[in-house]
């Protein structure tokens, strides 16, 4: 296929191409030391591609570019002169001085050159169009430790990495998105930790930190609303291809992030694991049933079971977390979250029993000569649902009848 770029479009693919191409072997230019028989073998993926991007959006662009900006002063590396875009500093060329070199600041890291791109052009009646291009390596980053210049995604501890460096002190990768997991599922890494200590097995985006500081001053009020973006790449085999891409985005209020809203925040996060147990219970009916229905393979439907009881959970969670604000009770948001949900999964989990196959109803015998029918599978499910949602109105006016 022919290539015919305008401008500017080709202006955001190199872009794109600094901060996601993938690993694999490139073009090799003869005046870098480390081109082998003409090609450019791996470096790994350009900066971006190993991060769980995170982006905080405002009302409007000035608003998002000022929540994103974080100042030197805040941030956890000291301010270098020399902290400064490639296109104000000394051309590198197209080898490279020093391998793996550390990165002078967040400015330098923001602007990483990845690789080292060519852009062929011709003249057309229309303009200047770009016809062809050659992508070789440019500077090869590793991630480890690189939050004190890396804002924009949580860092896990890595004692693999530990051990590998033999580092005595703690050290931190980013912590990527994975495809399959919504958004709200990870806000246990990106809601502030209340006395998170030195050496934490997880590390907040300093940019979330930052939202947090605003709300503490008072710049920001904490009834502000704003969406947290997260972008992402999935690599396939040795970070050669592009598997999947995460874009997603939650939309929720900067109390909290801040850390003086530890109740309301708390509830955010049982929440979530609550939601967790509560899907795996509807994946263990999935299991059962089919077990009584004799069937011998249960990871299958399991799995399309909870992700089904994702699904009908998502919507519901991401408008729960949307209400939340600084007139929130944190125990009323709880038991209110925990009806919605104990309503949407008992009506999931009576579907899939009316659906279960005849079999199911008569029932098998496990290995431990335990009797397994639907109606058991439904009952043990119910059994869990009350124990993930044990803060549902209707929970407590059933206690209260029964006591009555």
């Amino acid at each position: 296929t022919e290539l015919r770029l305008e401008p500017a479009e080709a202006a955001r693919w190199v872009v794109h191409c600094q901060a996601f191409d993938p690993s694999g072997t490139k073009s090799g230019d003869p005046a870098d030391r480390r081109t082998k028989g003409g090609r450019g073998y791996p470096i790994g993926v350009a900066w971006s591609g190993n991060l769980g991007g995170i982006l905080v959006t405002g009302r409007n662009l000035r608003e998002t570019l000022l929540l994103n900006l974080i100042p030197y002063e805040f941030q956890p590396q000291e301010k270098e002169k020399a902290d400064l875009p490639p296109w104000e500093r000394r051309q590198d060329g197209v080898g490279v001085e020093e391998d793996n070199r550390e990165p002078t600041g967040p400015v330098d890291l923001y602007t990483w050159q990845s690789r080292r791109i060519r852009l062929a052009w011709e003249d057309t009646p229309q303009g200047r169009v770009v016809t062809g291009v050659l992508v070789g390596n440019g500077d090869r980053r590793t991630p480890q430790n690189m939050h004190p210049f890396e804002p924009h995604t949580c860092w896990r501890r890595s004692p693999n990495q530990e051990k590998k460096l033999r580092s005595n002190v703690p050290v931190y990768m980013p912590l990527a998105h994975d495809p399959e997991r919504l958004i709200w599922r990870g806000l246990q890494s990106m809601l502030p930790e209340s006395g998170a200590a030195s050496g934490a097995d997880r590390l907040s985006a300093t940019v979330l930190v930052w939202l947090g500081r605003l709300v503490v001053t008072g710049v920001l009020d904490r009834g502000y609303p704003v969406s947290v973006r997260t972008i992402g790449m999935k690599y396939g085999q040795q970070d050669a291809t592009v598997a999947e891409i995460v874009d997603d985005a939650l939309n929720m209020r900067a109390i909290l992030f801040d850390q003086g809203a530890a109740a309301l925040i708390g509830v955010v996060k049982q929440a979530v694991e609550n939601s967790e147990s509560a899907a795996r219970a509807i994946g263990r009916l999935a299991a059962n049933i089919e077990l009584a229905s004799g069937a011998g393979e249960t990871d299958g439907p399991r799995k399309e079971a909870t992700e089904r009881a994702y699904g009908i959970l998502d919507p519901l969670f991401r408008a729960w977390l949307a209400d939340l604000g600084p007139d929130s009770v944190p125990e009323r948001v709880l038991a209110e979250w925990h009806g919605t949900a104990l309503r949407a999964l008992r009506q999931l989990a009576d579907d899939m029993v009316a659906s279960a196959p005849p079999a199911a109803w008569t029932g098998r015998k496990d290995s431990n000569d335990r009797l397994i029918t639907s109606i058991h599978a439904r009952a043990w499910c119910e059994r869990d649902l009350r124990s993930a949602f044990s803060s549902a109105p209707q929970l407590a006016r059933q206690s209260d009848r029964s006591t009555a």
